[in-house]
């Protein structure tokens, strides 16, 4: 028998591993891989270096690949199938359709397991149509932004919460929440990210470098209505993180020389 390692958000039986789901990813609509373990919805991601091996207990696993679930909104795989089955357009709200039409696909087959874990949630998104024991549901674009919005803002405050917060701290909001955004793109369409850039006033990339240029000319022609460009939130980060830890280590080297000895006092003189 072959094994693998695996590693889940809850406790995952080797039998549940083999029920991964094949799903269309929500911002490029290529297939990936999930996986639903009780209520839990993850992605999965596998990774395998060119040389290496587990070791588990007595046992050594030749394959040294990883394969890793996280936990992961479903809503965010259901959002653009959800767009297509209401038939909802720029000037057309759309129709209201039920969760076995919006879950049916000729190429993807485990479209229909999601049920089980999006139903309790549909609301965040969907306006709800009861009809006798049947719902329908149908996109709501303010409550879609509205829960985008909710992902930001606790996305912001988890990073300012992490081991790196103080890289996040010393953000502005702008560069924050378009470092938030810029995360939020591996599983939202772009259509949907424009939506939160006018929302948190994040400039686009086109934007940016008419700033870059605006500033050029700032320059020799200074004008104090012209706004300075921001530095790219990503960037800042890393920066912010680096110096960070390069204080700490310079820190702690400048604590453990204060301790230490110079090497011409073990060869003085002794004092009588």
């Amino acid at each position: 028998m072959e094994y693998r390692i695996a590693v889940a958000h809850g406790n995952a039986s080797g039998s549940e591993w083999n029920t991964e789901l094949c799903l269309p990813h929500p911002a490029t609509g290529q297939q990936a891989c999930f996986l639903i373990h009780g209520q839990t919805f993850q992605e999965i991601n596998w990774f395998k270096p060119e040389y290496g091996s587990w070791f588990v207990g007595d046992m050594v696993v030749k394959d040294g690949s990883l394969t890793l679930g996280t936990p992961c909104d479903p809503l965010f795989v259901l959002l653009p199938l959800l767009t297509t089955a209401t038939q909802q357009t720029a000037d057309n709200s759309g129709m209201f359709c039920g969760l076995e039409h919006i879950l049916e696909s000729d190429t993807y087959q485990d479209l229909p397991k999601l049920a089980q874990c999006i139903t309790p949630n549909l609301r965040l998104i969907c306006d709800v149509r009861q009809v006798d024991a049947d719902s329908f549901y149908r996109l709501n674009n303010a409550k879609v932004k509205g829960w985008l919005c909710c992902k930001v803002d606790r996305l912001q405050q988890g990073l300012k919460d992490s081991a790196l917060g103080q890289a996040f701290q010393d953000m502005d909001n702008v560069q924050l929440a378009a470092y938030c955004i810029a995360m939020l793109a591996e599983y939202v369409q772009e259509s949907w990210l424009a939506e939160l850039r006018d929302i948190y006033a994040v400039p686009t990339s086109g934007e940016e470098n008419q700033s870059s240029q605006a500033q050029s000319s700032q320059d020799s022609f200074p004008n104090p209505g012209l706004k300075r460009p921001r530095f790219d939130p990503k960037e800042l980060a890393k920066k912010r993180a680096k110096e960070a830890k390069d204080e700490a280590k310079r820190i702690a080297v400048a604590k453990e020389a204060s301790t230490m000895r110079s090497i011409s006092s073990f060869f003085a003189k002794p004092n009588k």
